[in-house]
């Protein structure tokens, strides 16, 4: 079997694992549930393939925000690489369901407000007592 690989699968290899990614990445700041950027993208996007399970759900902390992309030296596409793990993780059914509804709402911010837009008088006033 002959595996096809994108660019940005091919550009694995150029992680030259200077943590620098870690250092920037706001979420495995405040949770140790994620690892970091450089051990969900690159380190575990070498044992993802198109046939093989995700490694590890925690990808799923992941919040898209691609300052590893911009902190990397060596212009290896994490963020990318996360996402597509995470829609795997999807396509499996491994991604429980109310994570899917709070990573959809969150996803589309336009939609969150107009859903919370009738509630937020009460909301005001409950907050100011």
């Amino acid at each position: 079997m002959t595996l096809s690989l994108s660019p940005m699968e091919l550009s694995l290899n150029q992680c030259i694992k200077c943590n620098i990614c870690t250092t920037v990445c706001p979420v495995s700041a405040v949770t140790d549930r994620f690892p970091g950027p450089k051990y969900e993208g690159p380190q575990a996007g070498r044992f993802r393939y198109y046939y093989q399970p995700a490694p590890d759900i925690s990808v799923d902390y992941c919040s898209g925000c691609r300052m590893c992309n911009m902190a990397c030296p060596t212009g290896v596409k994490i963020a990318e690489l996360n996402a597509r793990a995470r829609a795997n993780l999807v396509n499996q059914g491994k991604i429980p369901f109310q994570q899917r509804v709070r990573n959809n709402m969150i996803a589309r911010s336009e939609l969150l407000g107009k859903l919370a837009q009738p509630v937020a008088p009460l909301a005001n006033a409950i907050l100011s007592n």
